[in-house]
C-alpha cells in the first residue's frame, strides 16, 4: 500500500493495511531532505523491527541499521548516511506486526 500524505507520521491500519500479531512487515518512507536538517531517521509504533537502511536516491550511498532489535527508533545519519538539502532519501524498516 502507499501512503502519500505529507505529514510526519502515518498509521497503516487506518489506511486499510490488513494483517495480524506476528506478520512480516515492510515499511518504506522516501522523502526530501528539508533545509536545515541535522538528521534522518524515524520512529515505529505497531511493529518490532528486526532489520533495516536508508539510501541516499540522490548519491547512491547506503548505509545498514545495526542493532535493529528491540529499538523503536533510528537515524539514516548515525549510521553514516551522508544527506544534504534536497536530497532524496528512502528509509526502510522489517519487522514482525504487534
Amino acid at each position: 500500500m502507499t501512503i502519500s500524505d505529507h505529514t510526519t507520521s502515518w498509521d497503516c491500519e487506518a489506511a486499510g493495511l490488513g494483517g495480524s500479531s506476528g506478520d512480516r512487515v515492510t515499511m518504506r518512507v522516501r522523502g526530501t531532505v528539508e533545509a536545515g536538517a541535522t538528521d534522518v531517521g524515524g520512529a515505529v509504533t505497531g511493529m518490532a523491527p528486526s532489520s533495516g537502511g536508508c539510501t541516499n536516491l540522490t548519491t547512491g550511498q547506503s548505509v545498514k541499521f545495526q542493532h535493529m532489535a528491540g529499538a523503536t527508533a533510528a537515524s539514516c545519519v548515525a549510521a553514516g548516511l551522508v544527506v544534504h538539502a534536497g536530497d532524496d532519501v528512502q528509509m526502510q524498516v522489517q519487522g514482525s506486526a504487534e
